[in-house]
């Protein structure tokens, strides 16, 4: 299999033996165990998948793999902890936006640190910028973008546009 992550400056050849596949999140993810690998399974997402050759090995089933154990977003926590290595995002939050974000399905397997002075940052992985940018919208004042730090520029001029319809209002 060919395999381009946008984490890697290179392309993946793999030699993987398949296990399953199943849709999560608008997306279709491939499960398999690299042939180098005497256990466990990784994940790659469908459509980052350049092309698959079939190999004439013959495929062995697994009565220890269980696609259902990656259902209802149980891999999340272990993709979340590889993302925020790959293309951390780190973000200042109140206390109470911590707590609201602890609570959703997706951010729930953030790591969250607590400050000593009652705010909390919260790491996670995420390489597009738009999520980033519509997260911090989302939570509104408070929240700070600490990393990446080239996104703060970013943040800083969306933010003076939308003030500036504002301030045309304070004219008048």
């Amino acid at each position: 299999m060919r395999y381009r992550s946008p984490y890697k400056a290179r392309t993946e050849h793999l030699l993987v033996e398949p296990l399953g596949v199943f849709w999560d999140r608008d997306h279709w993810y491939l499960v398999g165990r690299p042939t180098e690998q005497e256990q466990g399974s990784r994940l790659w997402r469908a459509d980052r998948v350049l092309d698959i050759t079939p190999h004439t090995q013959e495929v062995v089933a697994h009565p220890d793999f269980d696609v259902r154990e990656l259902l209802d977003r149980n891999w999340l926590k272990a993709a979340m902890q590889q993302w925020a290595q790959e293309a951390p995002v780190r973000i200042r939050l109140s206390q109470q936006q911590a707590e609201r974000l602890e609570k959703d399905w997706y951010y729930q397997h953030a790591l969250f640190e607590q400050l000593s002075d009652d705010g909390v940052v919260m790491t996670f992985g995420e390489e597009d910028q738009q999520v980033v940018l519509e997260l911090l919208r989302w939570l509104g004042p408070g929240a700070e973008l600490l990393e990446p730090v080239a996104w703060r520029a970013v943040m800083r001029a969306e933010l003076t546009r939308m003030l500036a319809n504002y301030a045309e209002d304070e004219a008048q």
